[in-house]
């Protein structure tokens, strides 16, 4: 298997570059293309071809298949100019095919690897991804049955695509006999022809949802087995972390808009007042604080010998609260501006609709966030032996991400706060931390049995919280001490402004200020120089 002789897209600052100033109206993935396209109920023209000639396919495979998927965090960079254009493209070309996908490549070598990337990289075809809505709860699902060499299935399942539904497909099938079943397998479908229903999205309006009935003639081929026959728990818990943490990262790109936008605004005034000061810069603070949180639970996947469900959890229950966060601050620095459909706000309310309302991006229901498992050690839970320097060393090499690895092992359990210790950190508030974690781990240690199960309790789901906000200090902390050559990095300024943010969720507030104005500072110059709000400062087409 060849892959065709594409220019690929080393950096994403080379993406960037490519992708163009999207504040142009002659550039045709500008934010003047996105909104047209998105009004039209269109993923963005253009845009799959640009990235075919880049090879983006191979993009998503691994690299023992053919193909450059060795980094979470690579990948994330590189999805960060596409969702800063915009998510449904971002979505459509990376996240949905990733979560189909990596429950393939979470298996071992096999059939359904090679003909998988064989489509990906030769035949350049996108797989479409199924899901369960368990929020409509109405049961239905997929059953596969085994007749000898040959699977069948039926039943209904979900999907999403952003690119056509004449493409290859995974489906989680239940092959238990009784109804609730915990036994199921994963199968990778040659071709999907077409929904047996579509249906249109809030936001992201470019993406394609639709019911895949499977006792019909909608599918052109047959179905493969991915990995064992009943052995989908590894491969599905696996293509979840992996996904969800990629598309945590990616949305730093979108975030990232909002804030430019809104700085760009506010320096036509000719004075900024104290509270949109203060809002800028505790939207720049949480963009860290997720960007820092996201970043090391992507490098744990690669450093862990097995998937580090601390810092999932954490992803899970603090991706959506610091977007939210973001986004309503910076609703109340522009006003009606951020509900504009057309002007130069317009990429505003859009970004803004996908990241609130587009499925994959905005959160479940409250059924779904109860669904989350309380993730707190119990006293006697063993400490995160990761190389501090291998997790937050962002210019570290890791170890190559190893998906199969990941599906074979049982969770990881270890307490990345374990290992908090106060005379490590010299900033401002770290022993604030230091002591709220301990109290935490305390309170953890005493639960009873029934309050790690999804019986527990409201108190206990938000002592779950508050661990979540204090691995995501520690990752703060980690980036900061971690990345001592960087000059914006090593300054503890910015570390001060996210830890007492993060303490004031923690409901400990302070009075003492942090240097509000350094940053403020800090975040003009990166808007002016064309430079990233995140932590690589990377270059900004325009």
């Amino acid at each position: 298997m060849t892959a065709p002789a594409h220019m690929a897209a080393e950096s994403a600052a080379e993406l960037e570059d490519r992708l163009g100033d999207p504040g142009d109206p002659l550039n045709p993935f500008g934010f003047g293309a996105v909104v047209a396209a998105d009004e039209a109920g269109f993923a963005l023209p253009g845009a799959l071809g640009l990235l075919t000639t880049l090879d983006w396919h191979a993009e998503l495979v691994p690299p023992g298949d053919g193909g450059r998927l060795t980094s979470v965090p690579r990948l994330v960079q590189l999805l960060r100019p596409l969702f800063h254009r915009d998510v449904t493209v971002g979505l459509a070309v990376g996240v949905v095919p990733l979560l189909s996908s990596s429950l393939v490549w979470a298996a071992p070598s096999g059939t359904s690897r090679q003909r998988l990337a064989r489509w990906l990289l030769d035949d350049r075809r996108l797989p479409l991804a199924t899901y369960a809505e368990t929020e409509r709860g109405t049961g239905e699902d997929v059953v596969a049955r085994r007749y000898g060499d040959e699977v069948v299935l039926q039943g209904r399942t979900c999907a999403v695509t952003g690119v056509g539904w004449n493409a290859p497909a995974t489906v989680v099938a239940r092959t238990g006999q009784d109804l609730g079943s915990p036994r199921h397998s994963v199968l990778l479908v040659d071709n999907v022809i077409g929904p047996h229903s579509t249906r249109r999205p809030a936001g992201a309006r470019g993406l394609r949802f639709g019911d895949l009935q499977f006792d019909d003639s909608r599918f052109d081929g047959g179905s493969t087995v991915v990995g064992d026959f009943n052995g989908a728990a590894g491969l599905t818990r696996t293509a979840l972390a992996i996904t969800r943490t990629t598309l945590a990262g990616a949305t730093v790109g979108s975030l990232d808009t909002l804030l430019r936008l809104a700085v760009g605004s506010v320096l036509e005034r000719p004075r900024l007042l104290p509270y949109v000061r203060s809002t800028l810069v505790g939207a720049f603070m949480d963009l860290l604080t997720l960007d820092c949180l996201t970043t090391v639970a992507a490098r744990a996947l690669q450093v862990s010998t097995a998937l580090p469900e601390a810092y999932l959890d954490a992803v899970n229950r603090l991706s959506v609260v610091l977007t939210r966060g973001i986004i309503g601050g910076l609703d109340g620095v522009l006003g009606i501006e951020a509900h504009r459909r057309d002007g130069r706000h317009a990429i505003f309310q859009k970004h803004r609709r996908d990241l609130l309302t587009a499925p994959l991006t905005a959160s479940g229901g409250a059924r779904g966030r109860s669904s989350l498992l309380p993730i707190l050690p119990d006293g006697a839970t063993t400490q995160d032996k990761s190389s501090p320097r291998a997790l937050f060393g962002l210019v570290e090499q890791s170890p190559q991400l190893d998906l199969t690895r990941l599906a074979d092992t049982s969770p990881d359990l270890g307490d990345p706060l374990s290992v908090f210790r106060r005379a490590q950190y010299s900033v401002p508030y770290a022993d604030v931390v230091v002591d709220a974690t301990a109290r935490v781990l305390a309170r953890s240690a005493a639960l009873p049995p029934r309050d790690r199960t999804p019986l527990a309790t409201p108190d206990t789901h938000q002592l779950a919280e508050q661990y979540a906000l204090l691995v995501a200090a520690r990752s703060c902390l980690g980036v900061w001490r971690e990345n001592q050559q960087d000059a914006f990095l090593r300054d503890p300024t910015w570390a001060t402004g996210a830890l007492q943010r993060l303490l004031r969720r923690l409901g400990e507030p302070h009075q003492q200020r942090y240097a509000e104005g350094d940053l403020l500072d800090e975040l003009v110059a990166r808007y002016q120089r064309c430079e990233s709000f995140d932590l690589t400062n990377g270059p900004i087409a325009g």
